[in-house]
């Protein structure tokens, strides 16, 4: 019971880590590095959210 309460709570605890780290790449407006390629991956990562099968 406590191996799998670890677990959970550890695999939250990185999950909460990534959308902390990644929630820039989201912000509407200008990065922070004008010459950065950083909005076609989020605007990638929008465009796979909003429509998850290709084909349909």
């Amino acid at each position: 019971m406590a191996s799998r309460l670890s677990t959970i709570l550890f695999a939250l605890g990185i999950f909460l880590l990534n959308a902390a780290l990644s929630e820039p790449f989201f912000l509407p407006g200008q990065g922070k590095y004008r010459g950065s390629i950083e909005g076609g991956y989020a605007s990638t990562a929008r465009s796979v959210s909003e429509h998850p099968d290709p084909f349909g």
